[in-house]
């Protein structure tokens, strides 16, 4: 029999409308459930001396990374573009601005049962939501801002192939990186 699964964390609420996703707020709690993990980034994508550059889509290792429809573009931005709120390596940002939310959609190139992400706000002022391919969603309750971000990861019982990441108001959407692995039996 399977059972949907209601999960409710310090950080955001979740809730499962299909398939059991257990959802990890905590790079630790995640690392002790997976294993294999491929750790995509963004550094080196920028040609020497660029502080940003909109690549959308931009494809890394297999994933691509994209804005739907009238959702601002995917940027790469340096490490430093905000200083001296730096992130820890290069990252991607929702670029110029919308009348509506800034999305990022994230395609992997082959169905997961586990992955993860760095994620943040710039400004802190906007809501936002991570929705799973098989309609998943989390809501996190405690917006970052410059320079700092937050950890969602997921293993799911069904494959997953892909996630979007939604920030509504007057805010940005920041991805330093995301992991993709395997669950640990």
């Amino acid at each position: 029999m399977k059972v949907g699964v209601l999960v409710f964390c310090a950080v955001g609420t979740a809730a499962a409308q299909s398939a059991p996703v257990t959802v990890f707020t905590g790079l630790e709690t995640y690392s002790a459930a997976t294993t294999n993990t491929t750790i995509i980034g963004f550094n080196g994508i920028l040609p020497a001396g660029t502080k940003f550059e909109n690549i959308n889509p931009l494809v890394v290792s297999g994933v691509t990374f994209s804005s739907p429809g009238t959702s601002p573009p995917v940027d790469v931005a340096a490490a430093d573009y905000y200083t001296p709120r730096d992130y820890p390596s290069d990252f991607l940002v929702s670029g110029g601005s919308s009348s509506g939310p800034a999305s990022l959609n994230i395609t992997f190139s082959s169905p997961t049962y586990a992955a993860a992400l760095d994620y943040g706000q710039l400004t802190g002022h906007g809501t936002s939501t991570i929705t799973l391919s098989n309609g998943f969603t989390f809501s996190p309750t405690t917006p970052t801002t410059t320079g700092a971000t937050a950890f969602f990861g997921f293993t799911s019982l069904t494959p997953i192939t892909g996630l979007s990441y939604t920030v509504a108001g007057e805010d940005a959407w920041v991805v330093v990186d995301v992991r993709l692995s395997v669950p640990a039996s």
